[in-house]
């Protein structure tokens, strides 16, 4: 057996946790009923966009009325920040309540940052860096799945330089993504990180995507890619198709963070026990704790997929040393006989 624990996933980059608090740079929860802050931005292609918000959510609803209804129109923040005048990087986060009725065509689905508020993402003179959901293979290599890019590449547009920083074409069914979704998005000078919750995989079981990599790896560093425009804003945009002149995204919560941010002490998993000879297979798991924390615990088989089975998400620590038992026979039959299984533990919420 092997132990994976990660103490907060989404600012643990490629094995790097620095203690450094974080900045708020934008943080909406939709809550007031008035939609501030935030501009509609698109292609060129006609189409009715409202944006409205209520009952704590923001609605970017988009009609086509044009003979290509292949629009795409999003949210795009007034609020920016530099990259560059932070090396600790930064976080942000996106809660989709709900993606819509068809898939998204060509650009697809957006999440992440441009260097501009008044211009399509795609757009000459445009950088941009975020992940992109049912893309076009050509373009973004994300059909079916999510990408990690810096700007976009292929047909379509003029941008340069494009970089696909990690690719996952068909990993995600698609009714688990447009049933909504949280997106966790990070940087920092050494690499990169991303996790997303609330989906499924592609055989329609429960999982979360946890990808990290070194800028290194791709042959770039933190200052070329956000080195290109001074000021950055956050984008949440999404593209219909011929087939879709209507899509609707809506969002629960919206955030980003310079820095990182603050964690409990490191949390590490202690002890691992194994009674895989038993009639009902086991590991117990021990990690240092908070007491009257709840933790979530999540196995792979394969950290090189990056899909994460979640075991439970409301282990409590009664004291500063927790402990859970993973019965696979009641939790993970699937694990029977398994060669290898990599565990993390984090605090619930994450």
């Amino acid at each position: 057996m092997y132990a994976r624990c990660y103490s907060a996933l989404y600012f643990f980059l490629v094995g790097q946790i620095v203690p450094i608090c974080a900045e708020t740079i934008l943080d909406d929860s939709f809550d007031d009923s008035t939609v501030t802050g935030w501009e509609s931005i698109g292609n060129i292609l006609a189409a009715d966009h409202t944006i409205t918000e209520a009952d704590g959510e923001l609605t970017s609803a988009v009609v086509g009325t044009e003979a290509n209804l292949n629009t795409n129109r999003g949210i795009v923040s007034e609020v920016s920040f530099k990259p560059l005048d932070d090396s600790n990087g930064f976080y942000m986060n996106f809660e989709v309540v709900r993606q819509g009725d068809l898939s998204p065509g060509a650009n697809g689905m957006f999440l992440g940052l441009t260097s501009s508020n008044t211009d399509f993402f795609r757009d000459e003179g445009v950088f941009t860096f975020g992940l992109v959901f049912w893309g076009l293979p050509a373009r973004t290599d994300s059909d079916g799945g999510v990408s990690l890019v810096t700007n976009d590449i292929g047909a379509g547009g003029p941008t340069e330089n494009g970089l696909i920083l990690d690719a996952n074409p068909n990993s995600i069914e698609l009714a688990s993504f447009q049933d909504g979704c949280s997106v966790t998005l990070a940087a920092d000078s050494i690499g990169w990180s991303f996790k997303i919750d609330g989906i499924n995989d592609v055989e329609g079981n429960p999982t979360t995507m946890f990808k990290s990599g070194a800028w290194a790896d791709a042959g770039t560093d933190y200052d070329t890619v956000f080195g290109e425009a001074t000021d950055w804003h956050v984008l949440a945009t999404n593209q219909g198709d011929p087939a879709n002149n209507t899509h609707t995204v809506v969002y629960d919560r919206i955030a980003l963070n310079t820095g990182r941010p603050p964690r409990q002490a490191e949390l590490q998993i202690t002890s691992i026990t194994t009674d895989l000879d038993a009639v009902e297979p086991t590991v117990t798991l021990q990690w240092n704790a908070k007491a009257g924390a709840t933790y979530s615990i999540e196995y792979s088989t394969d950290l090189v997929a990056g899909f994460w089975v979640e075991v439970t998400d409301d282990a409590l620590a009664e004291s500063d040393q927790a402990e859970f038992v993973h019965n696979f026979s009641l939790l993970s039959p699937v694990l029977i006989g398994a060669e290898k299984v990599f565990y993390r533990v984090y605090p619930s919420g994450f």
